[in-house]
């Protein structure tokens, strides 16, 4: 008898926000009350917290999420809990892309035999496609500003 892999599939919701009306902390508690994570995870990410809210003489922003049970936990009164965290961030929009794609990878890409060298070789052809010019458009502008640096030093030295 043939045993199947059994697959889970795992829907991840992000909530992202440029700023909060209320203070970190009220948002966190209530986050942390209702929240259902084996129901329906939702990371919220704020792009900025309010200035009472950071560090002095820092832009934060932060990422409110659920760390999922550790099996290391298996068999204590810690077993089967998820943990709620707000952890400040210096980059939360490039946090909230990297951790899609590390989803996209642990919960959807893996079961179906992906590498990480298959999704970077998928990225690197994206990066190439999306942006606008590449390479061309950088060596360009380099050799136009060596061109003009070049230009402007011999005519300081006439």
């Amino acid at each position: 008898m043939k045993t199947e892999k059994k697959r889970s599939f795992f829907i991840d919701t992000n909530l992202f926000c440029y700023r909060l009306r209320h203070r970190l902390d009220t948002i966190y508690r209530r986050y942390a009350e209702a929240e259902s994570p084996e129901n329906s995870p939702l990371d919220t990410y704020v792009l900025r917290v309010l200035d009472a809210d950071r560090p002095a003489g820092v832009v934060v922003g932060a990422m409110l999420h659920f760390e999922p049970p550790w099996p290391e936990n298996e068999g204590t009164e810690g077993e089967g809990v998820w943990t709620p965290g707000c952890i400040l961030q210096h980059n939360p929009l490039s946090d909230l892309y990297y951790r899609t794609m590390q989803n996209a990878y642990y919960f959807g890409l893996a079961v179906r035999e992906f590498s990480f060298d298959d999704i970077g070789n998928h990225f690197n052809k994206y990066m190439s496609w999306s942006t606008y010019g590449g390479d061309e458009a950088k060596r360009t502008r380099e050799q136009r500003e060596a061109a003009n640096a070049t230009a402007a030093k011999d005519q300081q030295e006439q």
